[in-house]
């Protein structure tokens, strides 16, 4: 699933690519993707591109016409400019032609119909929206702010990292990333970590997300992707690899929604937990 960082470069490819441009009304080849419109929308097409946003894991389209069309891409969805008007495939959720000849497509690569379509004239009715916690990258993101959630209630680090009520934006991939970094223990409690704990989760958070970015534009070249771009990962999706720190061996505790990446000698003082489906570590 694209997260912050992905979200982040594409948001960027898009603001270069088609700011200014007019988009004629999108076409729905796959309804499920449409989750929200308001009557008489059509009428507000064709309009110009002002500006390309990101809340969360949400981006945003605000056309010139006042209206908002926000995307979640959930799991599998991608977006891609096509060349040429018309083109599109058995992936195709949702196209919208440019006033330039070329397409812009939403596709959905996996089975599960996850990805979803607001047209909007404000977000008040988007689930999910709403309750966002700040952005990492917000000026109001201090350790203080951190310190304040962490405190609130008790969950795993885990856990609490991709709790989107809490801080927007981070996923299961880099909440891993994250945890390594710091040293900290995905399975520790959000309530029970010291100052210098929390210091060095607050600075992970934003050191590894810009890094994540810079890494993500180096690999994508300005050109969208349709896997994400993530070799530079030190501990996610590495189970049985070396650590990059200490040597030691990746371990993993499996589960279809939330597996996890951590190494024992840096982050678990060498305790390897067991799979989720066997333990009741997580529950």
């Amino acid at each position: 699933m694209p997260e912050l960082p992905e979200l982040e470069v594409i948001k960027k490819i898009l603001s270069r690519e088609i700011i200014g441009k007019e988009i004629e009304v999108p076409v729905f080849a796959k309804p499920y993707i449409l989750k929200g419109i308001f009557p008489g929308y059509e009428k507000s097409f064709p309009s110009r591109i002002e500006k390309i946003g990101r809340r969360g894991k949400f981006l945003l389209f605000q056309l010139k016409s006042s209206i908002l069309i926000v995307i979640h891409l959930m799991k599998s969805g991608r977006i891609r400019i096509v060349p040429e008007k018309g083109k599109i495939d058995k992936f195709t959720a949702c196209y919208a032609r440019l006033n330039d000849g070329r397409q812009l497509d939403i596709v959905e690569y996996g089975k599960e119909k996850m990805a979803k379509i607001y047209f909007v004239r404000d977000t008040v009715n988007i689930p999910g929206f709403n309750n966002l916690g700040i952005d990492p990258f917000d000026p109001s993101f201090t350790e203080e702010y951190l310190k304040t959630q962490l405190f609130k209630e008790r969950k795993k680090l885990k856990i609490f990292l991709k709790d989107q009520r809490k801080i927007a934006g981070i996923g299961n991939a880099y909440a891993d990333e994250i945890l390594w970094d710091a040293k900290l223990s995905p399975f520790k409690s959000s309530d029970l970590l010291s100052d210098s704990e929390i210091k060095n989760l607050f600075n992970s958070i934003i050191e590894v997300l810009r890094n994540s970015i810079k890494e993500i534009e180096k690999a994508a070249k300005g050109i969208f992707f349709k896997k994400e771009p993530r070799n530079f990962m030190k501990v996610h999706n590495k189970k049985g690899e070396p650590c990059r720190r200490c040597g030691s061996k990746i371990e993993w505790v499996y589960s279809k929604k939330n597996t996890i990446y951590y190494c024992p000698h840096c982050q678990t003082e060498g305790k390897v937990f067991k799979d989720r489906r066997l333990s009741k570590f997580l529950k």
